[in-house]
């Protein structure tokens, strides 16, 4: 076979028949490691030997090395084309002997017992390195690509892609984790998908930030690595930091004693406040006065049902016991009253449980912190519960002909069901602050959701279907005339009492004709 190549490509010299290795020295555990930069692999390979040795210098490898299972529906070749094997996959920090670049990173431990570490392209832009095409018109080159970079980009825009593959089951609890840029700061999350929130994070010091999910579809979620699901933002002058005067009207006042009239009085603002005319409707207000008892018109008036009590059924499983994850100086305090807070409610408590799962805080959208606890180990030993959440499209069959549509919201509703000793030993959570443990259902259990419908079903019996509707904590009463809606809303506001559980008057909308969960505005 004769090969032609035109005369102006042809360069004067031939390459040599073998180049050199990009070697470099890590420092890992404390020891240096020979490591080849490696732009052909995509993963990072990490010598059993490594580990081996960090444990003989004294290393806790079980606490201080956090391990993950391998996603074996992913294979990993070699060059040839061979299927690779692994003991695992694990986050190991790596530093540059000669430099101060220091990465988080995940690895494959290889079972060979060579030490030489591979660095792949998922760790090689962290560390600095990029492949560069030295060209003729490299200033040519940038200005062209500065010029056509998009708005988005030129806005200090950045994609924000799904780091690990996550896969949440119908009406679960998950968390997905995303890449951020290496920097250490607050970044603006705008989402593109509805079940991950927008709002402000900030990266963990692997350059990872993890969004609680919740699944309230009767599909799975499933989230794929390299998936975009929105644009991270850093131009911090286009944020606000929320004042007094931005908050609505209808925020619940703390820790402010009332009188009976006085109760009555705020009850009938805040309803008042839902509808878009301002008005809450006259013969409205007897039937609500009548039960004003199942609304939590201050937040201390959230109690907990006596119907149910929930267990975490974890079988023979040990106790499971996680590290610590500090806390910024800079939220501290916030976090302290936010502790305090729940301990003054009896939302948790103070415990001495073997149980310890880490928590996670995430900045909202008005800067204050939510704080979220990292139950996932926990979920891989609960056995799941079965019951099923209703399906939406049935629902919105269901209302063909109702004219009058009431929408009524718990009050914390997780947090209305007690959970047994057992279980609020297992809920225990570890913080700078010491380890707490809950009294209540928290959200991010896999059995919550399953839970709390269960409770709902139970508490509406059999005015579930008819002109009730229940979707976990939100509440649909449907009719066909407003006589009836009154007769409806009665028993509904009387069973939620008989039931002790409280709706949060700030989202109950009462005799509306316009507007009604499972419309895009609504549910």
């Amino acid at each position: 076979m004769t090969v032609t190549q035109e005369p102006q490509r042809v360069q004067p010299f031939s390459s040599p028949l073998f180049g050199d290795k990009t070697m470099v020295q890590l420092e890992i555990f404390g020891r240096v490691w020979p490591g080849l930069l490696d732009t052909g692999s995509e993963i990072s390979i990490l010598p059993s030997k490594v580990l081996l040795q960090a444990k003989a210098d004294g290393v806790d490898i079980d606490n201080e090395v956090a391990e993950y299972p391998i996603d074996n529906a992913t294979q990993v070749c070699d060059a040839s084309g061979s299927r690779m094997s692994f003991f695992t996959t694990v986050d190991v920090n790596i530093r540059e002997r000669d430099g101060t670049c220091a990465v988080m990173n995940k690895m494959y431990v290889s079972k060979s017992g060579e030490d030489l570490v591979i660095i792949g392209t998922n760790v090689l832009p962290r560390l600095g390195y990029q492949l560069v095409r030295e060209t003729e018109r490299k200033g040519e080159h940038r200005s062209s690509s500065s010029a056509n970079e998009s708005p988005t980009q030129q806005r200090n825009c950045y994609a924000a892609v799904v780091a690990q593959r996550a896969y949440i089951a119908p009406g679960a609890v998950g968390w997905v984790r995303l890449n951020v840029c290496a920097e250490k700061q607050n970044w603006m999350l705008n989402t593109s998908v509805a079940m991950i929130h927008t709002g402000i994070c900030r990266a963990d010091e692997k350059g990872v930030v993890e969004i609680p999910v919740v699944n309230r579809t009767q599909e799975p979620a499933v989230f794929r690595t390299g998936e975009v699901v929105g644009t991270w933002e850093k131009e911090v002058e286009h944020w606000r930091e929320a004042e007094v005067k931005d908050l609505p009207p209808g925020v619940v006042t703390l820790h402010t004693a009332r009188d009976a009239a006085e109760r009555l009085s705020k009850l009938r603002e805040l309803l008042a406040g839902n509808p878009k005319d301002g008005q809450l409707k006259a013969e409205l207000w007897p039937i609500i006065k009548e039960n004003n008892k199942v609304f939590a018109v201050e937040d201390e008036e959230l109690t907990q049902t006596n119907l149910v009590q929930h267990e975490i059924d974890t079988g023979d499983t040990l106790p499971i016991r996680q590290r610590t994850r500090p806390v910024p100086l800079g939220t501290r305090q916030e976090f302290k009253e936010i502790l305090n807070g729940l301990l003054d409610r009896g939302i948790i408590r103070e415990s001495n449980s073997p149980w310890a799962s880490p928590v996670v805080l995430v900045k909202k959208k008005d800067g204050s912190l939510r704080v979220c606890v990292d139950y996932r180990e926990l979920n891989k030993h609960t056995k799941q519960d079965a019951y099923p959440l209703p399906a939406i499209d049935v629902m919105l069959q269901s209302l063909q002909g109702k004219k009058v549509f009431t929408t009524l919201d718990l009050c914390s509703g997780y947090w209305q069901i007690p959970l047994s000793d057992d279980a609020k030993a297992k809920s225990a959570f570890t913080t700078s602050e010491g380890l707490f443990e809950f009294t209540v259902l928290p959200f991010e259990l896999s059995t919550s959701p399953a839970e709390f419908q269960r409770l709902m079903d139970l508490v509406m019996g059999e005015r579930k279907n008819k002109e009730v509707f229940v979707y976990i904590d939100d509440i649909l009463i449907a009719t066909e005339t407003e006589e009836r809606h009154y007769e409806v809303l009665t028993e509904v506001l009387k069973a939620l009492h008989s039931a002790n559980l409280k709706l949060k008057p700030q989202k109950c909308v009462y005799g509306a004709r316009d507007r009604f969960p499972g419309t895009p505005r609504g549910w």
